[in-house]
């Protein structure tokens, strides 16, 4: 999946590297929002081929699974 929004070349770097290492921040230090810690993104950011403008970059994330200490994390929040 890409990212809707086009980023400055600085920023889309930022954002890739923070989603791919957020499964290793605490929640409460995390930088991005909408992501489950222990979630883990494989990411790449790049032009995008169908913008012809270079200076707009991209993000495309892969989900690539749940750490295990990040599902058990969600079964001690959904437990009941």
């Amino acid at each position: 999946m890409r990212t809707e929004k086009w980023f400055h070349r600085a920023t889309a770097a930022q954002v890739a590297s923070d989603l791919r290492n957020a499964h290793r921040r605490s929640p409460g230090k995390m930088r991005v929002s909408g992501f489950l810690p222990g979630d883990r993104w494989e990411t790449r950011w790049e032009n995008d081929p169908a913008d012809p403008d270079e200076g707009h970059f991209y993000v495309w994330l892969r989900f690539d699974g749940i750490t295990p200490e990040g599902r058990l994390r969600m079964l001690e929040e959904t437990a009941w």
